[in-house]
């Protein structure tokens, strides 16, 4: 019979059966993926505040259709939510 496996949960150490996706203790997501975090960390405020000046914003979205339409294809049935933030508040009416 295999061992089974541990691994730790990144923000309180305690050790986690391998085939759990969040921690029995503190409830924080157990995914490892280090390249999706450097790329999530890459992608701070500042690289989006030079996206805008540049008129970049318009591929990106393109990017994003693109992206949707490929996990069409794949059999997902993916939902892309795009909004953008105004200046004034909402009011009721």
């Amino acid at each position: 019979m295999t061992r089974p496996k541990f691994r730790p949960c990144p923000s309180c150490q305690t050790l986690n059966a391998a085939s759990l996706k969040t921690c029995s203790m503190c409830y924080v997501s157990l995914s490892m993926k280090k390249k999706l975090k450097e790329k999530t960390a890459s992608l701070d405020s500042k690289w989006g505040q030079g996206i805008v000046p540049n008129r970049n914003v318009g591929r990106i979205i393109d990017s994003a259709r693109i992206a949707v339409r490929k996990l069409e294809a794949i059999g997902y049935k993916p939902i892309l939510f795009m909004g953008k933030k105004t200046r004034r508040p909402l009011t009721s009416g």
